[in-house]
């Protein structure tokens, strides 16, 4: 029952990829649907440009020599920090250069939906043994997201074969519009994910989580699946799929992060396992604290789309203790004062739907450039929604090889399935650079919209099933004969 929801939606999803695709891909002739550029060799032109390029705190200087051409390009770094559909900006430089013959100067960027530049884009520079000049490129951000500005060099009466020279190039970061309403976005995510970790620390019972570590079958499937299964699924997919690293990068994080409180939810309306779904959670939450960490740094680097030393671990670690303090402390009061935790787990239930509301309709307001992501890049819903309905099904499959019982089963799976978005959302927008941060802060948005559909499907069946059940018990033993001669 759980594993065909996957399927059926999941299909849903490519069907409706397959008739929009050819409208997409007509205004979209830079880059695919899932933000990847056509020209696939952009990553290995960013790296030169990123080999050839000093910074300090307040300058950038570029360097490229030949035997007949030195020339370095000097800039401040804040001029290349834009806001996304703000007004045109000149950024000036200056070249400092020696060239033995006149060069023809172009430029020209990698990711004209991010920025755009005039239609004249060439310089000359005369030849001399040794000059500073100015220059200066008219620049007008677009689209929230990541963009190099190329300079290329060639003779000023080369030929049409030869190719121009790589000989500086520019990152110019295009952000999003902050402002008061993302500081409460913000602050009020922190919140909500705290209460939501305290209280589902006290729904658990201690003698129960006593009862599943003794014997640990359960949870270590469970635990596999999360931190093994889970984060597996996502490099796959950010590999496999045609998507921006930046969205590659969100995707794996949100494959890396706990489970959610949602899934304990689930579990109830499923008929699964309560308890054991409860020390689950539990257990990847508080284990996220190393777990996450770890993954960023042995796999992150393979989808991360900045070097692997700038990721931010202890910015990373400070957002998870948002949710392993709070779940700490519930265990506390759960051993000092197990009343008041009883009634506490009262609210567990409805803080997660206003959590995911909050997610969904304020996170809209705060965070719209990040949502219109989603309509431009439609391949990204395919990919926020494989993770979780994969992660359902083999959840499921690896449960029943090893014969558990069918409410563990369905613990299991869900438990699977189901993500801590906030995290994941805290993680990106809070401890990342920018825009890398907010790009990649899409995919747990979508993971969260798409989780509940095979869920809803399967809680419709479910509930179907009992109603039958229920019908069948009710009918007499006569009544019963007749309907099976029928």
């Amino acid at each position: 029952m759980l594993a065909l929801g996957p399927f059926s939606c999941l299909h849903f999803l490519l069907s409706l990829l397959l008739l929009c695709s050819p409208l997409v891909l007509s205004l979209q002739n830079d880059e695919g649907i899932g933000g990847l550029p056509v020209n696939h060799d952009y990553i290995d032109v960013r790296r030169r440009v990123d080999r050839m390029t000093k910074e300090n705190s307040t300058h950038l200087t570029t360097f490229f020599t030949t035997d007949d051409l030195n020339i370095s390009f000097s800039c401040e770094i804040e001029q290349f920090r834009l806001t996304e559909y703000s007004e045109e900006f000149t950024a000036s430089c200056f070249i400092s250069y020696a060239s033995k013959a006149p060069r023809l100067l172009a430029y020209t960027v990698d990711r004209p939906v991010s920025l755009l530049l005039p239609p004249q884009n060439v310089t000359t520079l005369p030849m001399t043994l040794g000059a500073i000049v100015d220059f200066s490129i008219t620049l007008k951000p677009e689209q929230l997201g990541l963009a190099y500005v190329l300079i290329y060099a060639s003779p000023l009466n080369s030929t049409a074969d030869y190719e121009p020279l790589l000989v500086s190039g520019f990152r110019i970061l295009i952000l999003r519009k902050s402002g008061i309403v993302d500081r409460i976005f913000r602050i009020g995510l922190i919140i909500l994910l705290f209460v939501v970790s305290f209280l589902m620390g006290c729904e658990l019972d201690i003698d129960i989580l006593r009862k599943h570590l003794r014997k640990p079958i359960g949870p270590v499937i469970g635990f596999s699946c999360q931190f093994i299964l889970m984060p597996a699924i996502a490099l796959a997919l950010a590999k496999l799929c045609p998507i921006s690293p930046e969205f590659g990068f969100g995707l794996f994080v949100i494959g890396s992060a706990p489970g959610g409180g949602a899934s304990n939810v689930w579990t109830r309306l499923l008929g699964g396992d309560l308890n054991l779904s409860i020390t689950m959670t539990l257990i990847s939450s508080l284990a996220a604290l190393g777990m996450i960490p770890l993954l960023l740094f042995t796999l992150g680097n393979l989808l991360n789309p900045l070097s692997v030393g700038r990721l931010p671990y202890g910015m990373i670690t400070v957002q998870i203790l948002y949710i392993f303090l709070p779940i700490a402390g519930s265990l506390l009061l759960r051993r000092i004062r197990p009343s008041l935790a009883d009634k506490l787990r009262l609210g567990v239930r409805p803080t997660a739907l206003i959590f995911l509301l909050y997610v969904v309709i304020f996170g809209s307001v705060a965070y719209l450039p990040i949502y219109r992501l989603m309509a431009r890049y439609p391949l990204l819903l395919v990919a926020g929604a494989t993770l979780p309905y994969v992660g359902f099904l083999l959840g499921f499959i690896f449960a029943r090889l090893l014969c558990r019982p069918w409410p563990v089963v369905t613990a299991i799976a869900i438990e699977t399935g189901v993500q801590n978005s906030g995290v994941a959302i805290l993680i990106l927008i809070n401890a990342m650079p920018q825009p890398e941060g907010d790009m990649g802060a899409i995919m747990p948005i979508i993971v969260a919209l798409m989780t509940p559909l095979p869920l809803l499907c399967a809680f419709l069946v479910h509930s179907l099933v009992s109603l039958v059940k229920r019908k069948k018990e009710k009918m007499s033993p006569t009544e019963l004969d007749d309907s099976d001669a029928i």
